[in-house]
């Protein structure tokens, strides 16, 4: 991966506040998981379209499961298995070999240390899929450049006038 630049997920809008969120309150997950899953969610669709939800496998909507023969039931669960095998990242048990195998794809998911970001299992699923071209978009690069920059003045904007009070 020497030879190519890797997209670092770090640098998105949104992703080192909530980095900060869990690098602030390590339980930050565990104690009200479902506003912080949420905001991760909304900060997904935000960036590239899509959430960890749009990324798993649903039966059809006029597929009801009871009424399946068990030949139609071992048909879509084969087709099940078939989709989920391509998110590897999201089955791996150590955020280090998620990083390691994101950047085969062109992801960097590690912190300027060099250590994988504690944010890293709940977007991996989204950026594998984006990384394969399954789901979702990638980021426009100069249009997140600019959301960042202008994000970075309005906090600098209010940082200056906090201080002028």
């Amino acid at each position: 991966m020497a030879n190519k630049q890797l997209r670092r997920l770090l640098d998105l809008p949104g992703i080192q506040a909530l980095e900060n969120k869990l690098l602030m309150n390590t339980r930050a997950g565990a104690e009200d998981f479902g506003a912080f899953d949420r905001e991760c969610q909304e900060l997904s669709r935000d960036l590239f379209g899509i959430d960890r939800t749009d990324t798993l496998y649903f039966l059809p909507d006029d597929v009801n499961w009871d009424e399946l023969s068990d030949s139609e039931r071992e048909a879509f669960a084969s087709a099940s298995d078939a989709h989920e095998a391509q998110f590897v990242a999201s089955a791996m048990d150590w955020d280090e070999d998620r990083v390691a195998h994101l950047e085969e794809f062109g992801w960097d998911l590690t912190d300027d240390r060099g250590h994988p970001l504690r944010v890293c299992k709940y977007f991996c699923r989204q950026v594998e899929s984006v990384a394969k071209g399954i789901a979702g978009t990638a980021p426009n690069v100069d249009e997140v450049s600019a959301k960042s920059w202008g994000e970075q003045m309005a906090l600098e904007a209010r940082k200056f006038k906090t201080g002028k009070r």
